[in-house]
């Protein structure tokens, strides 16, 4: 999937893109210019966008970040195979690659520190500390509410 099919399934769910860029919080001329490619959208509203689409959002973030961002393509490819073939148990190693791919689009300068919970390494941001919040939160949630019984995406 490309970001314009995206773009156009949350468009055919939500009925306009002006809809869709007011879910998002954003003006549409945004919206514009990631079709464009002028400029990217942030790992939040790919998710967001899948979740407006209706499409399994793991993958869909996976698939779009692996294309926006070549230089991390075949570790999102890799991971993607995993969830594929493990179900749930590899959707923590998407959970990881989209907390690392956060880091990755911050400023360089940031500092970083990290925090254990239940385990695993959250990362943050102090810049960026409330983005990161956001987006771990949403994942955990969605992957909490796996269970074994239930696939993580309809292959």
């Amino acid at each position: 999937m490309t970001l314009s099919e995206l773009l156009d399934e949350a468009k055919k769910k939500q009925g306009t893109l002006g809809r869709v860029a007011e879910l998002l919080g954003i003006q549409q001329s945004a919206i514009s210019h990631w079709r464009k490619g002028t400029y990217k959208p942030d790992t939040t509203n790919i998710v967001k966008l899948a979740e407006l689409a209706g499409l399994p959002v793991l993958e869909t973030v996976a698939q779009i970040e692996s294309q926006l961002h070549p230089e991390v393509s075949e570790a999102w490819q890799r991971a993607l195979g995993k969830l594929r073939a493990a179900g749930v148990a590899a959707s923590v190693t998407s959970t990881t690659l989209v907390t690392a791919t956060l880091l990755a689009s911050l400023p360089s300068e940031a500092n970083a520190i990290t925090r254990h919970s239940d385990g695993v390494s959250v990362y943050y941001v102090k810049r960026r500390r409330d983005l990161a919040k956001r987006v771990f939160a949403f994942i955990h949630r969605t992957l909490r509410g796996l269970t074994p019984a239930k696939p993580a995406i309809a292959l």
